[in-house]
């Protein structure tokens, strides 16, 4: 099982982007990034998978 809030904080920190490029990036408000930080709400399963899809390109980017 994920630990969101800690998982979201550590990726986006390691990116070097703020809650808002983040949110942009993913296609979520930056309210719903906080929440998501926060532990108020974890992402649904959909936002899950492009958040993972969204870690992968940027690490073959990184790499590339």
């Amino acid at each position: 099982m994920t630990d969101w809030p800690t998982y979201l904080k550590g990726l986006r920190r390691r990116l070097g982007l703020t809650q808002r490029q983040f949110g942009a990036a993913i296609g979520a408000t930056i309210t719903t990034i906080s929440r998501w930080e926060c532990g108020k709400m974890k992402p649904l399963p959909v936002y899950q998978q492009i958040i993972r899809e969204f870690e992968e390109r940027r690490a073959k980017e990184d790499v590339g």
